[in-house]
């Protein structure tokens, strides 16, 4: 460990959501494996990552999230996430995690 803090990531970066994160919005959908690009960094007392899911995340996804975000005005392109949800995506293929009782 270095001690330092500087953020983990910077804008540009290409990420991977981490296996068992949840979408803090809906504690019910999975976000693990979701793939994007860092547009914005906030550093203060925890870091967060604005990411921007990639076009093959979008077309993964489950078409009810994003009506679901429509209806509560949340954008379903980009999510705010703590750093430490996060990963380098080393451009594997597309793993999505999917909600309990559904089939990918």
């Amino acid at each position: 460990m270095s001690g330092t803090n500087e953020p983990k990531f910077t804008a540009q970066d290409h990420v991977r959501v981490k296996r068992g994160v949840t979408d803090f919005d809906y504690a019910d959908m999975p976000l693990g494996g979701w793939t994007g690009i860092v547009v914005e960094v906030e550093h203060g007392g925890c870091t967060t990552c604005l990411v921007r899911w990639s076009h093959a995340t979008l077309a993964a996804i489950a078409p009810f999230y994003q009506e679901r975000c429509r209806q509560d005005g949340i954008d379903s392109k980009e999510k705010w996430l703590d750093e430490d949800d996060l990963e380098r995506d080393d451009g594997s293929a597309l793993d999505i995690e999917q909600r309990p009782g559904t089939r990918a």
